[in-house]
C-alpha cells in the first residue's frame, strides 16, 4: 500500500515477502481487516505512517513477525486481531538481528493502542514494545490475550492475560539478540518438545 485513505478487506496475502506492506512515513488513514496474511517470508502485516486502523485480522505462519509497526508510527490502532506462531526468523541465531515477534513495535512513535487481540507464539518476544527505537510511554497494551514470553516495556500495560510457560527457549531461539543461555536449555526443561 502505497497511498492514503484506503481500506483492505477481506483479503487472504500468502507466499509474498509481507502480506500486507503499508510502506511511507507519509501513509497515513489505512485501515486493514478482516485480512489473513500467513506464511510470508518476512512479516503478515507491515506498517509504517500515523493512524492506521488493523482490526479482526488473522496472521500465522509468517517467517518473521505477524504485525509488525516500524519506522514511525502513531496514533495506530492495533485492535482484535489473532496473531498465532509467527517467526522467529527458521531459528536464526544470527546476534545483532531484530527479535521477531507475533505483535510488536519497533519504532518511534506516540498513542498507538493494542488491545483485544490474542497473541501466541513459541519464541522469544511474542509480543514486544521495543522501547529503546523511541516507542514512548503513551502506547497503550490493554484487554489482549498473550500466551508466550513478552517485553512489554514499563508503561502503558493494562489488563492483560498474560501467559508464560517459564519453560525456557526452544533450540535454536534466542534472547534478545544473542545465544540461548544454558540455564534455559530447551533440553532440561521441555525435553519432549511440548
Amino acid at each position: 500500500v502505497n497511498t492514503s485513505y484506503v481500506t483492505l478487506r477481506n483479503l487472504e496475502t500468502t507466499l509474498g515477502q509481507h502480506g500486507i506492506l503499508v510502506t511511507g512515513k507519509d501513509r497515513h488513514h489505512v485501515t486493514i481487516e478482516n485480512c489473513r496474511a500467513y506464511c510470508n517470508s518476512w512479516a503478515g502485516i507491515h506498517i509504517t505512517g500515523d493512524d492506521h486502523l488493523v482490526a479482526n485480522n488473522d496472521t500465522f505462519f509468517n517467517n518473521t513477525y505477524g504485525i509488525q509497526l516500524r519506522y514511525g508510527v502513531n496514533r495506530v490502532k492495533i485492535v482484535g486481531n489473532r496473531c498465532l506462531f509467527n517467526g522467529p526468523n527458521n531459528g536464526d541465531v544470527t546476534p545483532g538481528t531484530s527479535v521477531p515477534t507475533d505483535l510488536g513495535i519497533y519504532s518511534l512513535g506516540d498513542y498507538n493502542i493494542i488491545e483485544r487481540n490474542i497473541v501466541e507464539g513459541l519464541h522469544e518476544d511474542v509480543y514486544r514494545n521495543k522501547t529503546g527505537h523511541g516507542a514512548r510511554k503513551t502506547n497503550i497494551l490493554r484487554h489482549n490475550v498473550i500466551i508466550g514470553d513478552q517485553t512489554p516495556g514499563p508503561y502503558g500495560v493494562y489488563h492483560n492475560t498474560l501467559w508464560v510457560s517459564g519453560l525456557g527457549m526452544r533450540e535454536g531461539m534466542y534472547r534478545n539478540g544473542g545465544p540461548a543461555s544454558v540455564m534455559r536449555s530447551w533440553e532440561l526443561v521441555d525435553p519432549q518438545g511440548l
